[in-house]
C-alpha cells in the first residue's frame, strides 16, 4: 500500500519543503514510518542509504521467512548518487528475496566489498533459487504476471555502466542465483 501511495506522500513532502516546513516534514515521515514496515534503519554498513535499504530488506526477509546474511567490507560507496545506490541495491535485493522466498533453502547472502587496490567496488547478492530462470539475449524473463516487470536487472545494468562498471548474473548448478555489480570507484 505504501508503494502504491508513495507518489502522494512525495508530493506532500515536496510541498512542505517548498514552504520550509522541516518540522512538519519530519513529523510526516515519522508518521509514515510508524504505520508501515519501514521503521528506523539499523547501522549495518556505515553508508546511510545502504543502511536504510538493507534495514527495509531485512524486515522483508523476516516477514518472508528468508535468512539474510550480510558481509560488508567497508567499500567506499560515496561516489554513487543516493538515488543510484538505492535503486541498484533495492532492485537487486527485491529480486533475490522474491526468488529465495519461493525456494526450499530460503537464503540470501549480500556482500559489499572493494578490490584490493580500491579501484572497484562490488555489490553481490547470492540467493537460493530452486527454479532455473529463463535466460533471454537481453537478460532474464520475469516470472511475474502483468506488465512492468523485468526492468530491474536492466536498470541495475544501466546504472553500473554509468559508473564504468557492469552487471554479471549467473545461475549455478547448486540452485543459486548470483548477481554481481562491479563499479569503478570515482574520486570526488
Amino acid at each position: 500500500m505504501l508503494i502504491h501511495d508513495i507518489k502522494h506522500h512525495l508530493t506532500l513532502i515536496r510541498c512542505m519543503a517548498q514552504d520550509d516546513d522541516t518540522e512538519g516534514i519530519a513529523k510526516y515521515i515519522d508518521s509514515i514510518q510508524n504505520t508501515t514496515c519501514l521503521g528506523r534503519s539499523e547501522r549495518l554498513s556505515g553508508n546511510r542509504v545502504a543502511d536504510i535499504v538493507l534495514s527495509q530488506k531485512a524486515s522483508l526477509c523476516r516477514g518472508s521467512g528468508v535468512k539474510l546474511e550480510l558481509e560488508y567490507n567497508n567499500p567506499d560507496l560515496s561516489f554513487l548518487s543516493d538515488a543510484d545506490l538505492c535503486a541498484m541495491l533495492s532492485n537487486t535485493l527485491d529480486n533475490a528475496i522474491e526468488a529465495a522466498a519461493q525456494s526450499e533453502e530460503k537464503n540470501v547472502q549480500v556482500r559489499m566489498y572493494s578490490s584490493e587496490n580500491r579501484c572497484f567496488c562490488f555489490i553481490e547478492a547470492i540467493n537460493s533459487c530452486d527454479k532455473k530462470p529463463h535466460k533471454l539475449a537481453t537478460g532474464y524473463k520475469s516470472t511475474k504476471s502483468g506488465g512492468g516487470h523485468g526492468v530491474g536487472l536492466y536498470s541495475i545494468s544501466r546504472t553500473a555502466r554509468k559508473y564504468g562498471g557492469q552487471l554479471v548474473t549467473e545461475y549455478t548448478m547448486d540452485k543459486k542465483f548470483r548477481t554481481t555489480i562491479m563499479l569503478q570507484c570515482q574520486k570526488h
